[in-house]
């Protein structure tokens, strides 16, 4: 499935993909362990060893164990978040585009983007991968439903509405691990129609 959340640019995948199969594994075992495993202590190994496939594999195929947690953020993304909707099916507006991001984060995804957020800092090459292929598409498609909230508000203002949202959802996030919860999702809301001063930026167009 496809859509502004799941799009991503080509994997920095080295060698022979593995089967759908091992893949999956893979996946499964890095969210199972983002949830119980320090960023510090989580590895390649300790992921291929819990998911029963060889450690190889995993050497040969993702150049780091960040690159294998976010791979496995979009994948899941790809399934929940953003997904293409049918031709004669409308917008849901902003208000259901927060909620839903809200609770895949909330959900199943906080532990992971903690963890790659914790990997950026410490890896440069991996930072900007994680800025080309996550923060970017991610940054892209709220602009997108802001500006599909208010039809003809300049991009410059599309742009710093959307830097606003995404700071308060990252703050609660990384720094204050608090809940995207309903309330803040009307909350960003208002900060939306605060900003463009026309129809409530949460309601179908």
């Amino acid at each position: 499935m496809t859509g502004p959340v799941a799009e991503a640019v080509a994997r920095p995948r080295r060698g022979r993909p593995p089967s759908a199969d091992v893949e999956r594994a893979v996946f499964a075992e890095a969210m199972r362990l983002v949830d119980r495993t320090d960023p510090g202590t989580l590895t390649r190994r300790a992921i291929a060893d819990g998911a029963g496939v060889s450690r190889q594999t995993l050497y040969n195929r993702w150049p780091t164990t960040a690159d294998i947690v976010l791979d496995a953020l979009l994948d899941r993304a790809a399934g929940s978040i953003g997904g293409r909707r049918p031709d004669d099916e409308p917008d849901p507006g902003l208000r259901a585009y927060l909620a839903e991001l809200a609770a895949a984060i909330d959900g199943w995804a906080r532990p992971g983007l903690r963890t790659i957020a914790a990997f950026a800092q410490l890896d440069d090459d991996f930072a900007a991968r994680f800025r080309r292929r996550f923060l970017t598409k991610r940054h892209g498609a709220l602009a997108a439903a802001i500006a599909g909230a208010a039809p003809g508000l300049e991009p410059e203002r599309i742009a710093s509405t959307a830097e606003l949202v995404a700071g308060s959802l990252w703050f609660r996030v990384l720094v204050a691990d608090e809940p995207l919860d309903d309330r803040w999702v009307e909350r960003m809301v208002e900060l939306v129609d605060a900003g463009i001063g026309g129809e409530p930026a949460g309601r179908p167009m």
